[in-house]
């Protein structure tokens, strides 16, 4: 393994841990597994055969999209935050603009 490469960290890490595992063993014939071949289907998938079929991509695309109820609160959500935020946006415009306004007319309150 090229070291030098700034590439090996990435593409090899089982490498770099093999050696620092054998440092804090002391064991020079320590030798990690590391598997490299994907895991097997599970049987759900396999079950299916051509799992991708119209009917079962309209199902993971709910899955996906999860429901319409979560869609629903998401948007209810997101439009009371923007509420809220441009409330807050106007306040402190308000605040800022009176006390800018006290300042150059040289008024005080105290």
């Amino acid at each position: 393994m090229n070291s030098t490469s700034p590439f090996s960290t990435l593409l090899y890490p089982q490498f770099i841990l093999e050696s620092v595992l054998k440092n804090a063993f002391e064991d020079d014939e320590f030798e990690l597994k590391w598997r490299a071949t994907p895991f097997p289907a599970p049987h759900e998938t396999r079950s299916l055969g051509d799992y991708l079929d119209s009917k079962n991509l309209y199902l993971l695309n709910g899955a996906l999209t999860m429901s319409d109820v979560v869609g629903f609160w998401g948007r209810v959500s997101m439009q009371a935050s923007g509420v809220v935020s441009f409330a807050w946006l106007l306040i402190n415009a308000y605040i800022f603009f009176d006390v800018m306004r006290d300042q150059l007319s040289y008024r005080k309150h105290y």
